[in-house]
């Protein structure tokens, strides 16, 4: 004899997910049959165990007649289970990474989120952004694990919000991993999952919004920023390259600007990366210099030494030279905490940002090719109004702003006290190839 069961603590997913195995022939049937021995309502682990136990315990000729009834809203409208107002509601952990072992630094950062996500506080919205390869998504995936750890009653989930369709396959895994009933509703995923987490009733969740680049796609004309939960019980972390989806997003309140690492963290992440080396303090040095002190692009050095066999030194040799740069730059490369199809070049990254940019503002791509052209530091802002009347005949003040603004919020360039506009060397460079290879 065979009882139902509760479903298990850490919770599942539904068995009819999992690969093919021997019941599959028990999952579905064009007409439901008159009569049969054994009816089981409900798809998910409980049945598979029953149904289990009754292959295992019976003969091949005496094996009876089944029916699994796989009726999700049949069976919460009568159980609750799927109910967020119901106690025993399980908190779910659904972040496709786990912890990067070789994260280090960044402890003012987190101390921040800490404080400005604290689940004591009402709803809460914090943002990171910066540049491309600066380390955002390692930090949220640092936090979201710590806050797992801390909080086992605390759902968890990672939101990729690069583009709908990606967003829309994060909010179905919410979906069925609560075995959200759907009932007469004809909402879509991300109303559905909207809603759902909405309920004053659920227990308190963390959603981390990764890769929130573009502005128009996020915040223009049925915008994905409208399918975000909004509740007291709910945080949400965004990540974003772009500083005015940030804005956006926490209405200028909680904005943390992620900077390049300081000396020690280039110094520890290197260091774990090419431990087994014993790298030379000095030479570790050179090399966080010559790059700028970006975390994804040491990593993309310290593993082109690892698999090349070479020396700091011959890497460093290698640098000198701005087309061995750009070409260690432009590699592809392998590392913990990113997307399947994001094993790519910080390089690929920033040419992202630049198209989003193209499209939002084409002056904004004009000015930032033109300024590529001059040295990376401290050209006169004046400059640009010169350039803008001789090319325009007009300073075109008021789209200057905008455009300057635009790569501002991108980190492409920095404003200084003396009203200069300086650029990113890396990005110089990388802009500059580029365009050498369209007049080619």
């Amino acid at each position: 004899m065979c009882s139902a069961s509760f479903p298990p603590p850490k919770g599942m997913p539904s068995f009819w997910r999992t690969e093919p195995g021997d019941l599959d022939n028990y999952r579905s049937t064009a007409e439901l049959p008159p009569r049969v021995d054994v009816a089981i309502v409900g798809a998910g682990y409980s049945a598979a165990a029953i149904l289990t136990h009754i292959l295992a315990t019976t003969s091949a000729e005496d094996i009876p007649s089944i029916l699994v009834l796989k009726a999700r809203q049949l069976c919460s409208g009568a159980t609750g289970r799927n109910d967020p107002t119901r106690e025993g509601i399980l908190p779910q952990f659904l972040v496709p990474f786990p912890p990067n072992k070789s994260f280090v630094g960044r402890q003012d950062i987190l101390a921040s989120l800490r404080q400005e996500l604290c689940l004591k506080r009402s709803y809460e919205v914090a943002a990171l952004f910066g540049l491309g390869g600066a380390g955002k998504t390692q930090i949220a995936l640092a936090y979201a694990h710590e806050m797992h750890e801390q909080n086992p009653d605390l759902s968890v989930f990672w939101v990729y919000a690069g583009n709908e369709e990606r967003m829309q396959e994060s909010y179905a895994k919410i979906l069925e991993q609560f075995e959200i009933p759907r009932g007469e509703n004809v909402l879509s995923d991300l109303e559905l999952v909207k809603q759902w987490l909405e309920s004053k009733h659920h227990k308190p969740w963390l959603m981390v919004v990764d890769n929130a680049d573009d502005l128009n796609l996020f915040y223009g004309t049925d915008g994905l920023s409208r399918h975000l939960p909004t509740c007291p019980q709910g945080k949400l972390l965004v990540t974003t390259r772009n500083r005015q989806v940030a804005v956006r997003a926490t209405k200028g309140r909680c904005l943390i600007e992620i900077p390049r690492m300081t000396e020690s963290e280039a110094h520890d992440l290197l260091g774990e990366h090419l431990g087994f080396l014993s790298p030379d303090v000095t030479d570790l040095s050179m090399l966080a210099s010559k790059l700028e002190y970006l975390p994804l692009i040491l990593v993309q050095a310290a593993s082109f030494i690892k698999e090349n066999g070479t020396s700091i030194n011959e890497y460093l040799s290698l640098l000198e030279a701005d087309e061995n740069l750009i070409e260690l730059l432009d590699e592809d490369f392998e590392t913990d905490g990113r997307y399947p199809d994001s094993f790519q070049a910080v390089t690929k990254a920033w040419a992202i940002s630049f198209r989003q940019i193209r499209r939002q503002n084409q002056l904004a791509a004009e000015l930032l090719s033109i300024r590529s052209m001059f040295d990376h530091q401290h050209i006169p802002e004046r400059f640009l109004n010169t350039y803008l009347s001789l090319c325009y005949g007009e300073e075109k003040t008021l789209e200057r702003l905008r455009a300057i603004g635009l790569l501002k919020a991108f980190s492409f360039v920095s404003s200084g006290e003396d009203n200069s506009i300086s650029m990113h060397r890396l990005i110089q460079l990388v802009m500059r190839d580029g365009l050498s290879e369209k007049t080619q």
